[in-house]
């Protein structure tokens, strides 16, 4: 074989190598780049079944939070969520007591106070307004139906705390009223408020 020959050959080997050793190179960044789609699907259709779910877990809740909505409108409505209102609440007493016939009724309402927070945030706070019911009554029933009167009025959710009767003097009521019984009560009138916020103290720094 002379010189020319074997120049020749060696060129040729090298070629055939660089064709191999590219077409290797191709064949690894292809499979990477296949790799890599295949995680990208696979991210994709993870995300996408992520999506549904979502979308599932928000149409079954969709009924859930309309009735929460509703429900916080009504109570907002009613009086039960705001500022408390302390005149219907003495329309509601007077009312049970002409229905009743309740021959003494009196009441004094006692200075709100804040009871718990409300909320993931504590946004809102439930409070009470006590108030000692005095009343004269001809029969004992007729407590037990002042009270359930006075629980289902709208305006404010009402606890009784505690009640004590006694038998009356003659003319307990200071008339011609025919009371024999005198009870004294403690209720809890219920409502809730949003919470006030925080006012910056006045003054200056240095």
């Amino acid at each position: 074989m002379n010189q020319s020959a074997a120049r020749y050959l060696a060129w040729s080997i090298l070629l055939a190598l660089a064709l191999v050793l590219s077409g290797a190179v191709l064949f690894s960044l292809s499979q990477q780049a296949l790799r890599t789609a295949r995680r990208d699907e696979a991210s994709a259709a993870s995300n996408v079944a992520g999506l549904r779910a979502r979308f599932a877990r928000t149409e079954q809740d969709e009924p859930a939070i309309r009735d929460a909505i509703a429900r916080f409108n009504a109570l907002r409505a009613a009086g039960i969520i705001g500022t408390e209102r302390r005149l219907d609440w003495a329309d509601s007493l007077a009312s049970v007591r002409t229905a009743r016939r309740i021959p003494l009724l009196e009441y004094e309402i006692l200075p709100q106070r804040s009871l718990r927070p409300l909320g993931e945030r504590g946004e809102y706070e439930l409070t009470t307004s006590p108030m000692r019911l005095h009343l004269g009554l001809l029969h004992e029933g007729d407590l037990l139906r002042v009270l359930d009167d006075i629980r289902r009025q709208p305006s404010a959710r009402v606890a009784i705390r505690e009640c004590t009767m006694t038998r009356a003097p003659a003319k307990a009521g200071g008339g011609d009223e025919n009371i024999s019984l005198l009870a004294d009560c403690t209720l809890d009138w219920l409502t809730i408020q949003k919470k006030a916020a925080s006012e910056p103290l006045a003054g200056t720094t240095r």
